[in-house]
């Protein structure tokens, strides 16, 4: 009697291949093996399976005990709404290739009881739903070296994770190819990221974006503009670039958001066009933008536009340095609160920010802790200003709100704003030590960058402050000479007075002089010839309580330490 072969439409299982199928198994005529042939060499080798061979799977293919399987391509051959390969065991996977065509699920599904480890994966998903690997269940599973996975325009995403999976993609390649016309695939979906556990590629770039649902999401740069669009109906609540991101269409906010920017940029592009390059409309929230900054090119016009919206930006940098027209913010009605803003102007830019009320929304500037702008020599350096067909309408002094004691720099040169709203310059004071009479290089001990700080002019010092830098410049020891004071010129004739104000850019000069020594003379003994001086100033020592009082100066007159005592309470 001849076996008629059998082609399974049910899912198969170890054990229901190795019950119906003997030694003698059908291979198609085109070389590939049947999925029942796959199942019964798999068995007679103890699971271990490394042939370059192709498996056509017909029905969901299960893998749920221990085995070992290289050099496999998977083709999914008409499965109905399953997927391709289900794993619930302990399994590896070397050099697999799985082809999801459109009438199956996922390519690769590893659920409950499932310890996958994986090197060298490929899946090409066709399919009209799923994705190409799905974590499930508690599932482990660990994917390294290549991993590359081709999405159809109905996938979901690259890789989800979900029901307290844990994935370690750390040594893995990871290569997520999206549809262009599917904008709300991500490279991997976190289902719910406070009870699964994913491990991201090493030095991984994929930029994160969180909905109000709970899920995270890893999306390529190319696709982040157009998932944040798309997904505007779950949400986001939060944006964290980890590269930068080239924009070819505008990025439009519509929902208050908090993007995280790591110092990482939106950059626009010849394709995005003569178009702003983000633009901020969300009227009832607040889109924070945290250390992000924004690029023109010579092909668009405005980095930001707030248009009716409601922005706080802190650490902003907009680089308008190319643009076909345009100022780097412009204020279309909305609020814009600023900290530590950076405006770079080029030859075509129209200033740093247009304020407008063309949204039918009143603007409101609010600036605050400091501000820089800076354009080519003979250009515009306006922080703000007012199109002439609107300077009726809009009232600067009502609009523009710059906090008292915020640090403005134009082109190189930094103002503070008073309490009274007076404009005051900055000034740099110089710290230089001078030891009979010439400059002594204290690079052994200090830093000579530290030595300059930055004070508002108009700078003075008290008595206290007077007392207590001489104390601290007495503990540099230069040997066999006396500190004479701090004095406004290098010959030691103008000291330095308490309470009387430093307009201009100052050297305060620490003097020494060498001791006065007596000695008797014997008048019956012949004098040698008198000895010239040595009028080389000598380097201070470089014991501890040299560097400690050189340290210790620095600590009372830099801006920029944690010790700053005499200049800093007058800046601040």
């Amino acid at each position: 009697m001849k076996r008629k072969n059998v082609v399974f439409t049910t899912l198969t299982s170890f054990a229901l291949a190795a019950a119906m199928f003997s030694s003698t198994v059908p291979v198609h005529a085109d070389g590939a093996l049947s999925q029942t042939a796959f199942m019964e060499q798999l068995k007679q080798s103890n699971y271990q399976f490394d042939e370059a061979v192709v498996v056509e799977v017909t029905s969901m293919l299960e893998l749920n005990q221990k085995a070992s399987i290289s050099n496999v391509t998977f083709v999914d051959k008409g499965i109905q709404n399953a997927h391709v390969v289900w794993i619930n065991g302990e399994v590896t996977l070397n050099n697999v290739t799985i082809q999801a065509e459109e009438t199956s699920k996922s390519g690769l599904y590893v659920g409950a009881g499932a310890d996958l480890s994986v090197n060298d994966l490929t899946i090409s998903h066709n399919s009209a739903k799923g994705a190409p690997i799905i974590a499930n269940r508690n599932a482990k599973a660990d994917f390294n070296g290549k991993l590359d996975l081709t999405l159809s325009e109905g996938s979901w995403y690259g890789i989800n994770v979900d029901s307290g999976a844990k994935v370690d993609l750390s040594d893995a390649d990871l290569v997520v190819k999206t549809h262009d016309n599917n904008k709300t695939q991500s490279a991997l979906c976190i289902d719910d990221s406070d009870a699964n556990t994913v491990v991201m590629p090493k030095d991984s770039t994929l930029s994160t974006v969180a909905t109000e649902d709970g899920q995270l999401a890893y999306v390529n740069a190319d696709d982040l503009g157009d998932f944040i669009m798309a997904k505007k109906d779950k949400d986001v609540t939060e944006v964290v670039l980890n590269s930068d991101i080239t924009l070819t269409s505008p990025l439009y906010l519509q929902e208050g958001m908090t993007i995280k920017g790591n110092g990482h940029a939106f950059k626009g592009s010849e394709a995005l066009g003569k178009e702003n390059v983000v633009t901020a409309m969300a009227k009832d929230e607040v889109v924070v933008l945290d250390d992000v900054q924004i690029v023109t090119t010579e092909f668009n016009k405005s980095g930001l536009h707030v248009y009716g919206g409601n922005v706080t930006a802190n650490d902003l940098v907009i680089d308008n340095t190319k643009t076909a027209g345009g100022a780097a913010v412009v204020l279309n009605g909305g609020t814009l609160e600023t900290s530590n803003a950076t405006f770079l102007l080029g030859d075509n830019s129209w200033g740093a920010v247009n304020v407008d009320n063309r949204s039918g929304v009143e603007p409101k500037l609010t600036i605050a802790d400091s501000v820089k702008v800076e354009a080519p020599e003979g250009k515009s350096t306006s922080l703000f200003y007012v199109d002439e067909d609107k300077a009726d309408a809009i009232d600067l002094n009502d609009t523009v709100d710059i906090k008292a004691d915020t640090t403005m720099t134009v082109n190189g040169d930094t103002f503070t704003l008073g309490e009274d709203g007076e404009i005051i310059p900055h000034i740099m004071i110089t710290i230089a030590a001078v030891v009979d009479g010439k400059v002594v290089d204290l690079s052994d001990v200090v830093d000579p960058s530290e030595l300059s700080v930055e004070a508002l002019k108009g700078y003075v010092f008290s008595e206290a402050d007077l007392e207590e830098l001489s104390a601290i410049a007495k503990d540099l020891d230069f040997e066999g000479h006396v500190f004479q004071g701090f004095f406004l010129d290098q010959e030691g004739t103008k000291a330095l007075k308490a309470n009387e104000a430093i307009n201009e850019d100052t050297t305060i000069y620490m003097i020494w002089n060498k001791k006065a020594t007596i000695t008797p003379v014997d008048p019956t003994t012949p004098q040698d010839k008198p000895q010239t001086p040595n009028t080389t100033p000598s380097a201070p020592n470089t014991g501890d309580t040299t560097t400690a009082g050189a340290y210790a100066l620095l600590a009372l007159l830099s801006l920029g330490l944690a010790g700053t005592i005499a200049l800093k309470k007058k800046l601040n």
